[in-house]
């Protein structure tokens, strides 16, 4: 049963065996790596919008507003969902080619276990373990600034030819 792999529609043919590298790994043989076919860098597209305005209400007190838009996708493969010689296949099994259990039956074989790498699972827009990252953020600001010296002079009793320091005072809402 060693060298039968199974090709698109379940259809058996003879694995070619590259030299074994580590463990499970081998080089060359008819098994494309699929780290051929995932890439280097993932694709994401991302866009900011910062907008400020500012207006005068009098000549010491000014109305602010800010907002900030940002967003950022990306869509990369993550790894695939492969499995190393531990799926154990029963001759019970309706899906196995009759070639392959007419040669379980001569060989009085009733299981065997294979692997599979599942590289041939791709969706139409990409392979089925696509990860995406989608980010959003948003930022209000809206404060008013002004110079407040003559409305506290006045509270507190105080006439404005009296020279007093300036006053600022900023109030922010977010």
């Amino acid at each position: 049963m060693k060298g039968i792999a199974f090709g698109n529609g379940g259809v058996p043919y003879t694995f070619t065996f590259g030299p074994i590298q580590s463990g499970n790994l081998q080089a060359g043989g008819t098994f494309e790596d699929p780290g051929t076919e995932s890439e280097l860098t993932s694709d994401n597209r991302y866009w900011t919008l910062f907008s400020r305005a500012h207006y005068e209400i009098t000549d010491k007190i000014r109305a602010e507003a800010e907002v900030g838009f940002g967003k950022s996708d990306s869509h990369n493969w993550s790894a695939t969902p492969s499995r190393f010689g531990d799926l154990v296949i029963s001759n019970q099994n309706p899906y196995i080619p009759a070639s392959v259990a007419a040669q379980m039956a001569a060989l009085k074989v009733t299981s065997f276990t294979m692997g599979r790498t599942n590289d041939d699972l791709h969706s139409p827009d990409g392979h089925v373990t696509t990860i995406g990252y989608h980010r959003q953020q948003e930022r209000w600001l809206v404060s008013l600034n002004g110079d407040l010296s003559d409305y506290l002079d006045k509270a507190n009793g105080m006439s404005t030819s009296n020279a007093a320091p300036a006053r600022f005072a900023t109030i922010t809402m977010i």
